[in-house]
């Protein structure tokens, strides 16, 4: 028989939570007039994150039938109609979405549920030992497995002060602000504390991610393992076990007897796990400890010697952290008080994506493709760009390599040594090494899996703090790139799994079971995505660019997902579409009255999801990959799409500019922008213009003709094979012969993308602007804007440049 998972939000925790949500009330008015800008789906964020890490929503629910409390709160997804949420309200209680005029009256309601209790602030929780997967099947030099562990009820206490605090307050939402902030410590930094004055409790919304975790056997009197959490689902916190030298079998053995037992003493700890990054970082390999490793040409890792890049790596002294000279492995994501808008872009020397999917400094960004779509070109690339401004316009940049494959890592460091960026870059990689065909069975595979993935998830968190300790010390911009996150969701797989072992079904919502997104995923997932920030002036100036790559399944040469078959013989009539929206119902009855054949090849070209009763094992896992892309694309700044049919038609990039795009700065009412200013008149309607061709596609008239014919022209001037990264200047040139119509004929010639002569044309084009006008080219870049007067002279330039080739 199943426990029953404790309600996450409390009555206690509501209060918190609720109260947040006004101390930030008129911050996040502020930005509510452009709903598109990337500041207020962050701010959303943020809000909801600051004060309770156990979920994240665009809305709040109020449940009707709680008896313990008159308005329990949950966190959900955005969505426009009514959910049953069964895995923080008991009984599959059906919840509704709460007005946000009512907020205040909630609060009062549910402050008088709260009981008195004279428990002061601790630093230790004690907990309970519930699942171990140790790493010994592994080669690894620091993963030492993951630990699940339940929190103890007794070991929870309820926040007093804030009964207190709005007992005392009268009127407005602001003086309940001010009163919250002036009376409630948990609102407030707090310094450490020395465990011996440790009461032993800690509030229930209290964001335990990062804290350290100490195992030890209560018949001896040394640690026998050392973590810290790095997931959090209430009452369960997650641990990645550190391995040290003087680790043996024994240790293993004992944790995972002690499972479930209580014979293991699980101390969580109010100090976090922390790194100390330093200038000597630069052009060296890192763990996800900040230890300096060497990975050999096979990928194999060594440690060069423990502490050796900075002393003392993951010091936990939060004191240090004040002055600087440490970071916290799992820093909470910036706070609105601490960023400004984002305005200035990160050029990343890829005109495609400078044009159509811009990243600005202080932005996240997926990109997303199968493999050998060219995702790691790309990245490589803007890194180059960007070593080759340092000291001008370029950003420090990290490289967290997630894969615990050695060919792939050797693959990774040979990319970036042959783009000759490796001593300028800090690689932070995984030590584990490990194949897929390891795993002796899917059961084995998943519990592999989740050991890689709580190195992994690691590894990315390392990376992000390497760049937030030099943009806030500093005053740097840094470009982070995490290569891949596909292991963030083994993880999350293997919480979902611990959750319904121990509490049942009901523990978990149906999303979480599906392949969907739940506000607790979006919780976990947005503590790496928006991470991402622009520093504001009190901050040092500063940013952290994120670049998140993402794998599709692999398509087949007919363009149909890789499988083993069992799709072939697959149809589908409108009656398999009953459940699904209007819209897709209507398409499906317009293939029907052509007589077409409604297979999964044809749902996919139109991206319409598979039926699951008919799916097959491949279909099935293809919709739970889309669908989860989907998901972290809702939560993104944007996404960078490659695809597998532009790679195999030769477009270099194989980006699809349908798919790609920023959405910092949409809406004419927002100032924020992440593109560079002398590209914007340039590329003005140029999504467009892609879209009317891919729409006339198959026709032959005259008109038809002419589109295509200018969408070929910006693909070639777009063209990039990779290691070629573009100065602004030179981006400018090649795209101003396609707008000014100069590449028309060139096109017509037979001279397209990734022909030698059109390659050989755009480098001769440029070479000619480079010296007829190194002022303006100069300008450009310094600026990164463009004159009337330079635009004009540009132009010149480039005309002149035709004819006298004509």
């Amino acid at each position: 028989m199943h426990e029953h998972r404790p309600n996450a939000f409390s009555t206690s925790t509501s209060v918190l939570f609720l109260c947040s949500i006004f101390a930030l009330t008129q911050e996040v008015n502020s930005f509510t007039h452009s709903m598109l800008s990337r500041n207020i789906r962050a701010s959303t964020l943020r809000t909801l994150t600051a004060f309770h890490s156990n979920g994240v929503s665009r809305n709040l629910f109020t449940c009707d039938n709680n008896p313990s409390s008159s308005s329990s709160t949950a966190a959900f997804t955005s969505r426009s109609q009514r959910v049953t949420f069964s895995g923080f309200a008991p009984n599959n209680v059906e919840c509704k979405r709460h007005s946000s005029s009512s907020l205040y009256s909630a609060v009062e309601d549910t402050t008088a549920t709260i009981e008195e209790s004279t428990s002061s602030p601790g630093i230790f929780v004690d907990g309970t030992l519930v699942n171990y997967l140790p790493s010994n099947s592994l080669q690894s030099n620091g993963n030492g497995g993951l630990a699940a562990i339940v929190i103890k009820d007794e070991m929870t206490s309820t926040p007093t002060e804030a009964a207190q605090a709005l007992a005392d307050t009268e009127g407005s939402p602001s003086s309940l602000t001010e009163t919250l902030f002036a009376k409630i410590p948990s609102l407030q930094h707090q310094q450490p504390q020395n465990p011996s004055q440790a009461s032993g409790k800690i509030g229930q919304g209290e964001d335990l991610l990062g804290k350290r975790v100490t195992f030890s056997n209560p018949n001896d009197d040394g640690n026998i393992r050392e973590g810290f959490v790095i997931a959090q689902r209430y009452p369960i916190a997650y641990v990645f076990v550190k391995k040290t030298s003087n680790d043996d079998d024994s240790n293993d053995e004992f944790m995972r007897s002690s499972a479930g037992e209580e014979s293991c003493n699980v101390m969580i700890h109010k100090e976090t796990e922390n790194i100390c990054p330093s200038e000597d970082w630069i052009g060296k390999c890192v763990d996800c400890f900040g230890n300096e490793i060497s990975i050999s040409e096979d990928g194999s890792v060594e440690p060069v010697s423990e502490g050796s890049v900075a002393d003392g790596a993951s010091n936990n002294d939060d004191d240090d952290e004040e002055e600087g000279g440490h970071r916290a492995i799992f820093a909470s994501i910036p706070k609105i008080s601490d960023i400004a808008l984002i305005n200035h872009p990160l050029l990343t020397g890829v005109s495609m994506v400078d044009a159509l999917a811009p990243i600005g400094r202080g932005q996240n960004m997926l990109v997303v493709g199968a493999n050998g779509t060219g995702k790691r070109q790309l990245v490589t690339d803007a890194i180059q760009t960007q070593t080759r401004q340092l000291g001008n316009r370029g950003a420090r940049c990290v490289y967290a390599c997630t894969s615990p494959d050695p060919e792939t890592r050797s693959k990774i460091l040979s990319n970036l040594r042959t783009a000759g960026v490796l001593d300028n870059i800090t690689v932070v990689s995984m030590s584990t090494s490990a194949t897929a065909a390891a795993a002796e069975n899917e059961d084995e595979k998943a519990k592999q899996n989740a050991i890689i993935a709580a190195e992994a998830v690691t590894v990315a968190s390392t990376a992000c703090s390497i760049a937030e300790y030099w943009s806030l010390a500093d005053g740097e911009d840094c470009f982070v790139v995490v290569d891949n996150i596909d292991l963030h969701k083994s993880l999350w797989d293997y919480t979902t799994r611990t959750l319904v072992d121990i509490y049942g079904m009901d523990a978990v919502v149906a999303d979480d079971t599906n392949g969907g997104a739940s506000s607790e995923m979006r919780a976990f997932y947005s503590g790496l995505v928006q991470r991402a920030g622009k520093w504001n002036k009190k901050n040092g100036g500063g940013s952290v660019s994120l670049a998140l790559l993402v794998t599709l399944l692999s398509e087949d040469d007919d363009g149909k997902v890789a499988s083993t078959g069992g799709d072939d013989d697959i149809t589908f009539n409108a009656d398999d579409f009953a459940g699904f929206n209007p819209n897709v119902q209507a398409r499906i009855k317009v293939l029907e009255e052509k007589d077409i054949k409604i297979t999964p090849e044809i749902l996919q070209k139109l991206q319409i999801p598979t039926p699951p009763t008919k799916a097959s094992v491949e279909e099935r896992l293809r919709m739970s990959t889309l669908r989860h892309v989907d998901d972290l694309v809702s939560m993104s700044d944007g996404q960078i799409w490659l695809s597998e049919e532009l790679f195999r038609n030769g477009q270099r990039p194989a980006m699809d500019p349908q798919m790609s795009i920023t959405r910092i700065g949409i809406g004419a009412d927002t100032n924020c922008r992440a593109d560079a200013p002398a590209l914007r008149e340039l590329v003005g309607g140029l999504r467009f213009e892609f879209a009317q061709a891919a729409a006339l596609e198959g026709a032959t008239d005259s008109a038809t003709n002419k589109q295509i014919l200018r969408q070929s022209a910006w693909l070639l001037a777009m063209h990039q094979t990779g290691g070629d990264g573009q100065s602004l200047s030179e981006e400018c040139v090649t795209l101003m012969a396609a707008k000014l119509g100069c590449l028309d004929d060139v096109v017509k010639a037979g001279n397209r993308a990734g022909t030698s002569e059109g390659e050989k044309t755009l480098r001769d084009l440029v070479q000619h602007v480079k010296s007829a006008v190194p002022e303006v080219m100069k300008e450009i870049d310094e600026t990164v804007d463009m004159t009337v007067s330079d635009r004009m002279r540009l132009e010149e330039a480039v005309r002149g440049f035709f004819s006298t080739t004509d």
